[in-house]
């Protein structure tokens, strides 16, 4: 397919049959896209491709592009960062107990360790640990605290720096069971 067989929709005001028409050729194109990246999952790929076609209405992403090429690459790009953001939702882990895993470490090793990395750990610490290790964002962690997203950074942030601290006094100062 050539760009030249989508109408162009960047000129003015177009009607609605023009819109229907350019959507009717650019579909396949984003969607195709995705279903190459999501390894043939007609349904995700179509989901996907929908949400990125009403974003691009909805806030005038035909603004940002002057021509069918670009439209179709800022189209792909929001599809993907949709895709992303599915991915990481349908991929979250089971809640956490008391204890969570050290994905640098294996079996009971890594409980271990990390029980005792959690044990120094203050309680709002050992909660947010919990939240990163279910694969929630840092926009989602910050909506859950009640907080911004550079505030909830900063917090990952820094809970990363303090287990990397407890973990080197641990290799340095190691307890003995």
């Amino acid at each position: 397919m050539s760009n030249d067989t989508a109408p162009n929709v960047f000129d003015g005001p177009v009607d609605v049959a023009v819109w229907n028409e350019w959507f009717r050729v650019m579909y396949p194109r984003v969607y195709y896209t995705l279903y190459r990246r999501t390894g043939g999952n007609a349904d995700l790929s179509q989901e996907c491709t929908q949400a990125a076609m009403e974003r691009f209405l909805r806030y005038r992403g035909y603004e940002k592009v002057e021509n069918n090429q670009k439209a179709v690459a800022y189209l792909t790009r929001i599809a993907l960062n949709h895709l992303t953001n599915e991915h990481r939702s349908t991929a979250r882990l089971e809640p956490l107990e008391d204890d969570v895993p050290d994905p640098q470490r294996s079996g009971d090793e890594r409980r271990e360790q990390l029980n005792l990395v959690a044990k120094r750990l203050g309680s709002k610490e050992r909660d947010l640990l919990k939240q990163v290790y279910a694969g929630y964002s840092t926009a989602e962690i910050a909506s859950q605290l009640g907080i911004g997203y550079n505030a909830a950074a900063t917090r990952i942030h820094r809970l990363k720096k303090r287990m990397a601290e407890i973990l080197t006094d641990l290799k340095e100062y190691p307890l003995t069971p």
